[in-house]
């Protein structure tokens, strides 16, 4: 775990022939039967790639710190992104995330600061903790009515962030996932949440209004601290 991380000057990765475990594919890391990418070394100079189809897995850091690319595509034989897939491919502009994935992994996107468009697909069900977290060029995001929780600190830090849909079938919203998204100016709710997590909000310093739904009953530490823009908030019995 982590054994290529941080070489930034890293451009290519051969396996012997005969190594029944690992192969490579331009330098690429793969497994052998080449249903996992492995490992996108960090120095290589490609502004796109398109990841072959029949990969399954997308291993977890496999393009940390892939600072040159803009683009990648994701074919859809993809079904899962590990932790950290994509973490700190700071260039990176827009992603299209396949139908067949079911889940966005922690930290899957995090610190992309170039990211401004990303599509998540009906299929997903759950955004992990850190997902989007640092994803400061990104204005606006659509949840899909398939998603039932959000993780911590999901899209903190979204400095640009100006609207969120949260549809009605999301049951969790982790703990500070928006905190420090400055230019949030509204949210709503859905009535599926009944508790709004601890620093869920803090330093939303754009918030103006926010609506609070009937089924929620407590609101933890924080939630809406240093909001310094909210005008009113009504509160359910």
């Amino acid at each position: 775990e982590f054994a290529l991380m941080d070489c930034e000057n890293l451009k290519e990765i051969l396996v012997d022939e005969n190594n029944p475990y690992y192969s490579s594919e331009n330098g690429i890391l793969f497994s052998e039967e080449k249903t996992r990418l492995c490992k996108y070394p960090a120095g290589r100079e490609e502004m796109e790639y398109t990841i072959p189809d029949g990969v399954v897995y997308i291993e977890a850091n496999a393009f940390y710190g892939c600072y040159n690319l803009t683009s990648v595509t994701i074919p859809d034989s993809v079904t899962s992104m590990e932790m950290g897939a994509f973490y700190r491919c700071s260039g990176l502009i827009s992603v299209t995330i396949p139908d067949g994935v079911t889940s966005i992994s922690e930290n899957a996107f995090g610190e992309c600061s170039g990211l401004t468009s990303v599509t998540i697909p009906d299929s997903v069900t759950s955004i992990g903790n850190d997902a989007f977290r640092g994803c400061s060029s990104l204005t606006s995001i659509t949840i899909p009515n398939s998603v039932t929780s959000i993780g911590d600190y999901a899209f903190s830090e979204c400095e640009n962030l100006t609207s969120v849909t949260i549809p009605e079938g999301v049951a969790y919203i982790g703990e500070s996932a928006f905190s420090r998204c400055n230019n949030l100016t509204s949210v709503i709710i859905p009535k599926s949440i009944t508790r709004i997590e601890e620093y869920t909000f803090w330093g939303c310093s754009s918030l103006t209004s926010v609506t609070i739904p009937d089924s929620i009953t407590s609101i933890g530490d924080d939630a809406f601290s240093d909001c310094s823009s909210l005008i009113s908030v009504t509160l359910p019995d």
